[in-house]
């Protein structure tokens, strides 16, 4: 789940610093930090790192 589809308790959209995370639909409890997520590695980069690397993979498959 993103954050984009979750508010905080006072119903205000969340930030990355936002901790306690409410599904907008309805309106149960989410982890802020998903204890693991299948298939991943745990990483220390920023969104726009994991971005930029996959652009980066994007390029080197097309040449």
């Amino acid at each position: 789940m993103s954050r984009e589809a979750c508010h905080d308790r006072e119903g205000r959209p969340v930030t990355d610093d936002t901790v306690d995370l409410y599904c907008s639909c309805c309106n149960c409890m989410v982890r802020s930090r998903p204890r693991n997520k299948p298939g991943t590695k745990s990483s220390k980069k920023t969104p726009q790192e994991e971005y930029e690397e996959l652009e980066r993979r994007e390029l080197k498959k097309k040449y």
